[in-house]
């Protein structure tokens, strides 16, 4: 699908998360460390409220097996 934005157009390739995970998974990695980091309530943003219920971000760590 294709989606401008401020004058950029590009193409959007979408895959769900569990894409990602399968394939990090099935290349024999394990999944050691995942969290969805928030604003906190004092940031000053109007939408502080909606970035503590959707996650923006997300941080894994992934560990490679010793062979």
């Amino acid at each position: 699908m294709w989606i401008e934005y401020r004058g950029i157009r590009v193409v959007n390739h979408h895959r769900p998360m569990s894409t990602y995970l399968q394939a990090l998974i099935g290349a024999g990695l394990t999944l050691t460390y995942f969290d969805e980091p928030v604003p906190s309530m004092e940031a000053p943003s109007k939408k502080a409220e909606h970035y503590c219920r959707v996650p923006w971000f997300l941080v894994m760590e992934w560990m490679k097996p010793a062979s």
